[in-house]
């Protein structure tokens, strides 16, 4: 019994981390479904001034993050979902510390201003709870190392390379005017979006030293319904794409569509080892 205890101690942080990431995954969903599905409505009463298409591209992101989050509480085994539990983390730091950069733009007596506040701060104490778990009792990659060809390493470092620069464009204040996204943005909305793409980036490099097969499946499927929920707001705010004028745009969305694609089939290749990845952990 107790070698079976410490077993499951090295292969998933603790019962109350699963906890907040699974009320984690719920708010995000709540919210992503309104931002997403109601951008019309969200884009007025949202906690700063965003466009409807930014709204739903948001809306996306937690969606997708969302759905993540619930996965990774299901299986709840390190070495599957580390990658995957890196990106929550991450992207839930770098929000919380867009909105404290850019306080002075907040509008908290909107409808979606103290409610989106409110997420953020419990996505970013479940944050620092699993960091702080995972110093404690550092859960092993050790059983799910390996397994990695060269095709789908280059595939891992083509996919940091390239969103790493996508990050990097924003978060040095490039790209306000419209020439890459389809619309003008504001720097506050810039800067969120930087912060997206580069807990894209950040959370993919352990896939790359350790060499785990198990966990890019579970990432790789996981990140194609928010690469998927990302590349439809795009298609319907296509009329907002001057491709023409600015050509710059297809970057944008050629990017999704491109790296949406290949992990489809990364995915539909690696079918049956992505099926042995969800059997839930004995919790």
């Amino acid at each position: 019994m107790r070698s079976d205890v410490s077993n499951n101690s090295r292969d998933a942080l603790s019962p109350v981390a699963r906890v907040l990431v699974r009320i984690t995954s719920v708010l995000f969903l709540l919210l992503g479904a309104v931002l997403f599905l109601a951008p019309g409505w969200a884009s007025p009463n949202f906690v700063w001034k965003v466009s409807p298409f930014v709204a739903m591209s948001m809306g996306g992101w937690y969606l997708g993050n969302g759905f993540m989050a619930w996965e990774v509480a299901r299986i709840w085994k390190w070495g599957d979902v580390y990658a995957s539990m890196l990106l929550l983390w991450i992207f839930s730091l770098l929000e919380a510390a867009v909105l404290i950069i850019f306080s002075d733009k907040l509008i908290p007596g909107a409808t979606l201003g103290w409610p989106y506040i409110a997420i953020l701060t419990v996505a970013t104490i479940t944050a620092i709870v699993c960091i702080v778990d995972w110093v404690r009792t550092r859960p092993s990659t050790a059983s799910t190392a390996g397994g990695v060809n060269s095709g789908l390493l280059a595939q891992l470092i083509a996919f940091v390379l390239i969103v790493a620069v996508i990050a990097v464009v924003p978060l040095l204040g490039y790209g306000t005017s419209g020439t890459i996204f389809p619309e003008p943005i504001s720097p506050f909305t810039l800067r969120a979006f930087g912060c997206f793409y580069l807990s894209l980036a950040l959370a993919t490099i352990p896939l790359i030293v350790t060499r785990s097969l198990r966990a890019p499946l579970f990432y790789a499927r996981t990140g194609l319904v928010l690469l998927s929920l990302i590349t439809a707001a795009a298609l319907v705010n296509l009329d907002k794409f001057d491709f023409d004028v600015h050509p710059g745009k297809w970057a944008y969305l050629g990017t999704y569509i491109v790296v949406g694609v290949a992990v489809a089939i990364l995915v539909l290749r690696h079918s049956a080892q992505t099926r042995r990845t969800d059997v839930p952990s004995q919790a």
